[in-house]
């Protein structure tokens, strides 16, 4: 008898079960699989989750199979899930085969993107440098065809840990770039959130060339809440510490002065104005105390004149008018 419900019933799996019980769920939910994957998404994930055994070559080849085959989205998705559940009873070599699978997949269709995401995070810890590449090269892709990026983002954030410096420089330029094509405020306070992430793979030359560009600048300045200003000044924080930057204050006051910096991002920034001079009085003093001891202190930094106003990043933005 087997120890899963049926498909109808809401009788609960047992809070644990043996290695001997474990096969049994599994041998049952591959086996339907086979028949038809879009069983896993609603009677997949909870039994896997509730195994701690490894599985076996013919066992994962039917996994592997239901995820090639399926063209159910949502099958998809609590295939994902499933990997997710059993991830750490991966071995490197399974790791790489899910992942091959879930690229093949995630670049075939529509509504597929949030499969390719969870499928990618579930095996991001048993990747290579060069697998990891791979699945950031089918994310970012992705990314920048779709109208929705946010589901993508989590997974280019778990993916990051294992990029090399060589990539990371190509991997901010999509992730900025898919700002650029998108007017949702939450995907772009997530894509900063993945700059922050990738921040730490750049060598001190590429976060100086990354600062220069000051797209980030703009990103922040033409931010649309408070949550995304914030996040873009952490990142921009981040990359002016690995940056060596030496105009690392004045960098600061310039964006402090603009609208934007207003609220939660303006403790980010005096935090960051802090890291470069340690005497600075900080976040915690506020905003006048920091100010009076920039006028003391860095008497060649202009307090007084507007921000220069970054080029507007959509058609129907403009930079105010000049008084």
């Amino acid at each position: 008898m087997s120890v899963l419900p049926s498909p109808d019933s809401r009788e609960a799996l047992p809070a644990k079960l043996t290695d001997t019980q474990a096969q049994q769920a599994l041998h049952v939910i591959l086996h339907a699989m086979q028949k038809s994957p879009e069983f896993a998404f609603q009677h997949l994930v909870q039994p896997m989750q509730l195994m701690a055994v490894k599985l076996y070559d013919a066992q994962f080849a039917v996994l592997l199979q239901a995820i090639r085959e399926t063209i159910d989205a949502k099958a998809l998705v609590g295939l994902a899930l499933g990997v997710q559940a059993i991830a750490d009873n991966l071995t490197e070599a399974q790791a790489q085969q899910a992942l091959d699978a879930f690229l093949q997949k995630g670049t075939t269709g529509p509504g597929e993107s949030e499969g390719l995401a969870l499928g990618v995070r579930a095996v991001a810890g048993k990747l290579d440098g060069a697998q990891a590449q791979r699945a950031l090269d089918a994310l970012l892709q992705v990314m920048q065809a779709t109208t929705e990026p946010s589901v993508l983002i989590e997974a280019v954030k778990a993916i990051a840990n294992n990029v090399t410096e060589v990539h990371a420089p190509q991997a901010l330029e999509a992730v900025l770039e898919t700002r650029r094509k998108t007017t949702q405020a939450y995907t772009h306070q997530g894509l900063a959130r993945a700059v922050q992430s990738l921040a730490g793979k750049l060598t001190d030359a590429q976060a100086q060339q990354v600062i220069a560009t000051r797209h980030l600048n703009s990103a922040f300045a033409w931010s649309a809440t408070s949550e995304e200003s914030v996040a873009w000044a952490e990142a921009i924080v981040t990359l002016l510490r690995r940056s060596g930057e030496p105009n690392f204050v004045s960098a600061i006051v310039e964006l402090l002065k603009y609208p934007m910096a207003a609220g939660p991002a303006t403790d980010v920034l005096l935090k960051g104005l802090r890291m470069a001079a340690s005497t600075a009085p900080g976040a915690e003093a506020g905003l006048s105390a920091n100010l009076r001891w920039l006028a003391d202190n860095y008497r060649a930094i202009d307090l007084r004149s507007a921000p220069g106003c970054p080029t507007p990043i959509w058609t129907d933005l403009a930079c105010p008018s000049a008084p």
